[in-house]
């Protein structure tokens, strides 16, 4: 967790480090500059997911779905899901899966990515960065690792590590878009941002980080 002083940020021990973390600072939202608007209009991406359709699958992943209720929800807060307050990054873009036509697994898996509309409740897949990491690409198989930043499609993820040493997950968002160069513009929440370049958003900060590239599988 970050927690801003008068010095700066810091890096502060969570409450809930088992599964992963996410950065709750909302306030440097406003140091960060939205994108001119010419350079962020989403261009046509001719990627698709490298092994093609995994075995078994039937389901497909809507990318454009997903990026527009990105889009819709990055400032604000959809009251047909819980609000985590300055912990809403994976939730969010949990929410943005859905809307992208990703099945929920079982309730009956606490561990899992399900959330129930009707109490709020959520397995910590949905809500915490490094269990959501770990179920999309092993336990849903809805996900694999990518090499690097400018070869994602719109709808993929990149997961930040504040300390690198630790390994653990702290940071969730989902791109949106891509610059003239193709690295990702993406959108998130804790910090609550839209278009922001993955890679200087965070630049104020002045902490060292690690990221970790997720593409989806276009089918599963």
């Amino acid at each position: 967790t970050l927690e801003s002083g008068v010095l700066g940020y810091r890096v502060a021990p969570d409450a809930f480090r088992g599964v992963g973390w996410d950065s709750p600072d909302a306030k440097v939202a406003s140091s960060v500059a939205r994108t001119a608007a010419a350079e962020r209009v989403p261009r046509p991406r001719g990627l698709a997911s490298p092994a093609g359709r995994p075995l078994g699958a039937t389901g497909t992943y809507n990318r454009s779905a997903a990026t527009s209720y990105a889009h819709q929800w990055a400032y604000g807060r959809n009251s047909a899901y819980p609000d985590f307050g300055n912990l809403d990054c994976t939730n969010f873009v949990s929410q943005a899966f859905y809307a992208g036509g990703q099945v929920m697994g079982p309730e009956s898996d606490s561990n899992g990515w399900w959330h129930n509309s009707g109490t709020h409740a959520t397995g910590v897949a949905w809500r915490y960065s490094m269990t959501h990491e770990s179920w999309m690409k092993f336990t849903g198989q809805r996900a694999y690792t990518a090499g690097s930043a400018n070869i994602l499609n719109f709808g993929d993820v990149i997961y930040y590590d504040w300390k690198p040493a630790d390994g653990v997950t702290d940071h969730t968002v989902i791109v949106i878009g891509f610059d003239g160069s193709n690295q990702p513009y993406v959108a998130m929440h804790s910090p609550n941002l839209d278009f922001a370049p993955w890679a200087s958003w965070m630049a104020s900060w002045l902490i060292p980080y690690t990221p970790r590239f997720m593409g989806m599988w276009d089918t599963f």
